[in-house]
């Protein structure tokens, strides 16, 4: 009983990491980009421009613009919606399983605050950004009936096989995302021409839960005794993310044109992981023994060597109240190597001693594109911003096709925004809609299709002193 019902388990636990592992690449795009509404009603082509409170999370040479105290926050909602469908070449599956995607994050987008400040008597701008740089958040659902193998003794002592009904529902949540923290500090070098440095401190959690029911009927229990096997599956991952990189900035501020430069130091990211498997086995609703356990692994590192990132962007005025904003940024993620740890000596009066195993992805080098606009109308009651952008950003892990040629995955990103200015206060609004679609054929012969879509909702406020 309890060896069948393992071999179930086996097969279902398969199902959902393949779908799961489709996530990943989205959830690890090391998209870092800064927050505000204003940023992504434009389609986040900000890299010229990072002239508000938001601005050092962006590129930190275009703080110097200020010279007032600001502050501003914004809320974020994100939902995802879409499907997975898993197709197992040679099982015995009734239907391709087919996931639904589902769920909804309010987090806070960013809390910024900005002042011009002296340092012996040389005038700068220095910021501190809490930036919510991407989300790990997903939701799926699913349920799917096919028929398994199970092999039994009959009265004679010979082995003999049937195929049995097998049920299975279950649901995959994640929540969190990537944070950092933003020092940043800037000044003028030349005419105009300004200069700004970003010191980034990572931190985040996201919490993922499978929830998985199974259900073999008529299986044998004894030679002529049937019943309803169950085997009910809850595993829980914890993931807190650290790391610590630099931004490197230049802006160039001319009177209709608008050009920035921006480096991004390469990093470790660390992601420390506490997994726990609860699995409860049940033969004719009855709880049994065998077959039910609890299984804790804590403290699991995984660290993601990321690369240089280098993005450059220009921005220019086709009127007065009217700009357009593009950005392109390289990431050499050919070089990134994952770490894992396989163990650790602690050494009492020393250093402790890890041993990690290197794997190479194979990811690609990616260039994301993006485009913006903004413009401004002149109402009676307040200035009003019309925006809209989209942005082109690669995913780092290649997509394998069914017909075997190799392509890049990328999430395409189409944003609108508004709000409303007076002096002091502005309130913005932007929203963006994103997709990513693949199509992958994995060892075994699954064939996945991947399609998600995220709506993501960001209001922002500013205040300036």
């Amino acid at each position: 009983m309890k060896r069948s019902l393992l071999k179930t388990t086996v097969l279902l636990l398969v199902l959902a990491t393949t779908a799961c592992g489709q996530i990943a690449y989205k959830e690890f795009s090391f998209d870092m980009c800064g927050g505000g509404a204003r940023a992504e009603g434009m389609g986040k082509a900000f890299l010229a421009l990072s002239d508000d409170v938001t601005g050092g999370s962006w590129n930190p040479a275009g703080i110097y613009a200020h010279e007032k105290p600001i502050i501003g926050v914004s809320w974020a909602s994100l939902a995802p919606r879409g499907q997975t469908s898993s197709d197992f070449a040679g099982s015995l599956l009734t239907d391709p399983i087919v996931q639904d995607h589902s769920g909804t994050q309010n987090t806070v987008g960013s809390l910024n605050f900005l002042a011009p400040i002296r340092i012996k008597g040389h005038a700068f701008v220095g910021s501190f950004n809490y930036t919510r740089n991407f989300d790990a958040m997903q939701s799926l659902d699913w349920s799917w009936a096919g028929y398994e193998t199970f092999y039994f003794m009959n009265s004679v002592g010979e082995i003999e096989a049937e195929d049995l009904l097998i049920e299975q529902d279950g649901t995959y949540r994640l929540d969190g995302g990537l944070n950092s923290l933003n020092f940043a500090l800037a000044t003028r070098v030349y005419n105009n021409i300004s200069a700004g440095i970003s010191l980034n401190v990572y931190t985040g959690t996201a919490v993922g839960q499978i929830e998985q029911s199974s259900r073999v009927h008529d299986i044998r229990y004894t030679y002529d005794q049937r019943g309803l096997g169950e085997e009910g599956i809850t595993i829980i991952d914890s993931t807190k993310f650290s790391g610590f990189n630099a931004t490197i900035g230049l802006k160039y501020s001319g009177e209709n044109f608008k050009a920035g430069l921006v480096v991004r130091t390469p990093f470790s990211l660390s992601d420390k992981i506490d997994s726990s498997m609860y699995v409860i086995t049940k033969l004719n609703g009855l709880i049994i023994d065998d077959g039910t356990d609890t299984t804790y692994i804590g403290n699991k590192l995984v660290k993601y060597d990321l690369p240089m990132m280098v993005g450059l962007g220009v921005a220019f005025n086709l009127k007065p109240n009217w700009l357009i904003s593009i950005d392109g940024e390289y990431r050499g993620f050919s070089s990134t190597d994952i770490k894992i740890r396989e163990s650790i000596l602690i050494n009492p009066g020393g250093t402790n001693i890890e041993s990690f195993l290197e794997v190479d992805p194979e990811w690609n080098n990616v260039f994301a594109f993006r485009i913006g606009t903004e413009y401004l109308w002149a109402t009676s009651v307040g200035e009003v911003p019309l925006r809209a952008g989209f942005g082109y950003v690669p995913m780092p892990a290649e997509n394998v096709a069914v017909d075997l040629a190799t392509e890049t995955t990328a999430q395409r990103n189409f944003s609108v925004g508004t709000g409303i200015h007076w002096e002091q206060i502005r309130f913005d609004i932007a929203y963006t809609h994103s997709m990513l679609d693949q199509e992958r054929l994995e060892i075994g012969q699954i064939y996945t299709e991947y399609e998600n879509k995220d709506n993501h909702l960001n209001i922002s406020f500013t205040g300036v002193f």
